[in-house]
This record gives C-alpha cells, structure tokens and sequence, in this order.
C-alpha cells in the first residue's frame, strides 16, 4: 500500500489519466481491505476499542473532516489526499470513505475545468489569430492541461515570429484588416 501511495503521489503530474486511475484503484482497494481487515477485529466478538485507539480514529476523522473543509473552500482535493495518506489507516472507515467521495467530487469538477479550458484554447488556435490566442492563454492558461498550454504557446511564437518576420521585410500581414 505504501510503495503505490508514494508512486501515485510521485508520478500525479506525468502518468496518463488511464494509468493513475488504475494505481488510484488498487489503492482504495488495499486500504478497504486493510479497514475490512480493521472492522473485523473491532467487531462485538473483538474486545471493545481501548481508550488510546478510540482517541487516535476520533483525531484521525477530525484530519479528514478538516481536511474536507478546507478542499471545499479552495476546491482543491489536495488537502484531502494529503489528510488520506496520514490518516486512512487510523480513521474509521465512514469518514474515509466520505473523504474520498470529496476527494473525487473535486477531481472531477477539476477535469471539467480543464476540458473546458483545453476547448477555449484548441479554438483558438484553430483560428490563427495571434489576438485571439494570446486572449485565450490569459483566460485559461491557469485552468488548463499543460500539454495544451504548451501546443498553444508554440503556436502563438510561431504566430508572432511571423508577424515579426513580416514587419522587417515589409510583407502584409495576412491577420491583418486590410
């Protein structure tokens, strides 16, 4: 459960959505045998929870409680990830399981976001109107995937390097009003 914690949290920003999906999913799944594992030994024919133990699922809830509050202010799911991975082992399995449907509340708010931001860009740079990119990059840049941004950059420089080049050779500029 560790080492696929630490190679989803290393690898977030370079594997492929379908890649890191998966990993996401074989670690829920440990952990909810890990908790099944959990409830089981705390179950009527298991002696009561002592005093230490309930205190330390009792912080733990409160991590993730916390943690989903602040997610929701910001709408950023990060907290959330960093509370699960301190916490889940400790937490009761209610409280996991709320964090993780926050968790994926915001990843998917965050994915529409992206695809709508990714749209506005593609669009204009379909257009090939520097004016029209450059727009499009101060509104979404922030909010959109980096592999889009980074297409849509290359363009606006080849887009301006063109403009640059035809001003010293005194060609017109086909984006132009003429």
């Amino acid at each position: 459960l560790a080492s696929i914690m630490d190679a989803i949290h290393e690898n977030a920003g370079k594997a492929s959505p379908e890649v890191l999906e998966k990993a996401r999913t074989e670690r829920d799944r440990l952990r909810d045998e890990r908790h099944a594992e959990r409830e089981l030994s705390t179950s009527e024919a298991a002696p009561a929870q002592s005093p230490e133990e309930a205190a330390a699922i009792s912080k733990a809830d409160a991590a993730l409680e916390k943690a989903m509050k602040s997610a929701a202010a910001s709408g950023d799911a990060t907290p959330i990830m960093d509370a699960l991975h301190e916490n889940a082992d400790t937490a009761s399995a209610e409280m996991v399981e709320k964090a993780r449907a926050k968790r994926d509340e915001l990843r998917d708010e965050k994915a529409a976001r992206v695809s709508k931001a990714d749209e506005a860009l593609r669009e204009a740079m379909d257009t090939d109107d520097l004016d029209a990119i450059m727009d499009a990059l101060h509104g979404n840049a922030d909010k959109a995937s980096a592999e889009v941004v980074e297409k849509v950059r290359a363009k606006r420089d080849t887009l301006r390097d063109e403009k640059h080049a035809a001003k010293e050779t005194g060609e017109t500029e086909p984006w132009s009003e003429q």
